[in-house]
């Protein structure tokens, strides 16, 4: 008896001695393995990349047939993270503090994904997927609004997400209002050199613009005598004094057919805001009222203001809209030099035209670093959220050559982007999932201006997206988190704006404006 347990406890050491050298073999797999001869389909597609050593772990599902699946994730340094899952589609979750310390020890190699599924009793091998890790980090966080179709406005939310992590948190909702009286929050914008200040601007009966500094906000109605319209659209002056606006005359369509939401302006012109001195005012050159100016942008050096420019429509009636005359509106890249010393304007300057291109060219979005400018080029108007016809491009300022993105754009909307603040990433809004909702994709953008391939926002459980009804709306890039509590904001939101007044630019008078200002 004794004997036999001694045979028997041996087996046992042999077999598990046997299990720990098969589970130790990091990038070896069993004997008699089928190669598949293709990479697997995994979703989201997380495969051919750029990725920051800095982002929450790419979790995915295995969209392939088996009973049993294998995965390791390794790089050209560190060790290798290995996870098993069950039948397919099989959910791979990977471990977040193995991932963080895999992508520190291989910033600017190369991280390998293997993955085996067991199928008849057979494992099959698929050709390794292969990333690249960047040197470079992106932003730790990202802002952005999400919505519930076109409009659900009691079910809109500015939310923050930690990339390094799957951490998310309200910035501000509309059910937590304290008036109970809904508005359409949107258009939130940071200050480059102080990210703790910002703005969210608000439409409906509570309208105005929540101005954030740090842990204190004020609602100001930014409508004057000059300005019928609230501003929209803000761009911050680097020196963190100055915002820019949009003012504008909209008007929205809803087809049942084709692209689902049409946007375009009857008028619009630009203002400035003074931060510090609480005052609105504008110029000729920025609201001239045989244009429509809207989008504007501000260089990171402050010494321009870019912006989109169309030919002010003549005669905007039921005609206009039955005709399809909106179609025929298309925008101007322009920019605008501006002395901040004396706050003085040089003279407009055409980067693209629309007569040339034939499109409209809106949206610019100049890199922190002023080497590259992001625009999108769509048939017509500026709202390109929902227009599938949309694309990223990207321009070198150095020699105005531009070029279509083709690694990042798709056969659905590219639009809403933002870059992060040094230069080798930006975040867009794409459709391309599901033709329906915007979610965010990264890209990483070398010093030469080549595009790596778009990944999405990776989440904790990958079949997040499956039952997402949500769009994200503005996706925003920044260093720090958010530092205003939500119940604050959102007491304040409730509040009646405070009014300002208005001065103008160039000795015009009130009644001299005939753009969207005026109107």
């Amino acid at each position: 008896m004794r004997e036999r347990s001694i045979r028997t406890r041996r087996r046992c050491t042999l077999v598990s001695i046997l299990l720990l050298v098969i589970a130790g073999c990091s990038r070896r797999v069993d004997h008699a393995v089928e190669q598949v001869g293709r990479e697997p389909v995994i979703d989201p597609d997380y495969s051919g990349t750029v990725i920051p050593p800095n982002i929450a772990p790419l979790n995915f599902m295995v969209n392939e047939k088996g009973t049993s699946f294998r995965v390791l994730v390794f790089g050209d340094r560190g060790d290798t993270i290995r996870v098993t899952a069950g039948r397919s589609p099989a959910r791979i979750i990977l471990p977040s503090g193995k991932w963080k310390k895999l992508l520190q020890n291989n910033r600017g190699a190369h991280l390998t994904m293997r993955i085996l599924a067991k199928k008849d009793g057979k494992w099959r091998r698929f050709d390794p997927i292969v990333n690249t890790v960047a040197t470079e980090e992106i932003d730790n966080f990202l802002l952005y609004r999400k919505i519930f179709g076109f409009r659900n406005i009691p079910d809109m939310a500015i939310m923050q997400r930690d990339l390094r992590s799957f951490a998310e948190r309200t910035v501000l909702n509309n059910r937590t209002i304290s008036t109970r009286s809904l508005a359409c929050i949107n258009c939130h914008s940071f200050c480059p050199i102080d990210p703790e200040r910002m703005i969210v601007h608000m439409r409906g009966k509570q309208q105005g613009m929540l101005l954030v500094s740090g842990r204190n906000a004020v609602k100001i109605d930014t409508r004057t005598k000059f300005n019928k319209g609230p501003a929209s659209y803000a761009s911050w002056h680097p020196s963190g004094t100055l915002l820019a606006f949009a003012v504008m005359k909209v008007n929205q369509m809803l087809h049942s057919i084709g692209d689902p939401r049409v946007v375009n302006d009857e008028a619009s012109d630009l203002i400035l805001y003074d931060v510090d001195r609480n005052l609105i005012s504008t110029n000729p050159k920025i609201a001239d009222p045989k244009r429509m100016e809207t989008l504007p942008e501000w260089s990171p050096d402050g010494q321009y203001l870019y912006f989109c420019s169309a030919p002010q429509p003549e005669n905007v009636d039921q005609r206009f809209y039955t005709e399809l005359k909106f179609r025929e509106v298309r925008y101007d890249l322009m920019r605008i030099p501006f002395d901040i010393a004396t706050r003085s304007w040089g003279e407009p300057e055409t980067l693209l035209c629309a007569k040339e291109t034939n499109l409209s060219n809106v949206h610019p979005k100049v890199s922190p670093d002023g080497r590259f400018l992001l625009f999108v080029t769509m048939p017509y108007s500026y709202f390109a959220v929902y227009d599938d016809s949309s694309d990223l491009c990207l321009m070198d300022l150095a020699t105005k050559s531009y070029r279509r993105l083709d690694k990042v754009n798709s056969v659905y909307a590219e639009s809403y982007h933002t870059w992060s603040s040094n230069s080798r990433w930006f975040v867009m809004t794409s459709r391309r999932r599901d033709g329906m909702c915007g979610y965010p994709y990264f890209v990483h953008v070398d010093s030469s201006g080549n595009e790596s391939k778009p990944f999405l926002l990776p989440q904790k459980d990958p079949r997040w997206y499956e039952t997402n009804l949500k769009s994200f709306n503005v996706p925003v890039l920044v260093k720090e988190s958010v530092q205003i509590f939500w119940r604050t904001l959102s007491n304040v939101a409730g509040d009646t704006a405070h009014e300002i007044p208005a001065e103008l630019d160039g000795k015009v008078p009130l009644d001299g404006m005939t753009g969207a200002s005026a109107k």
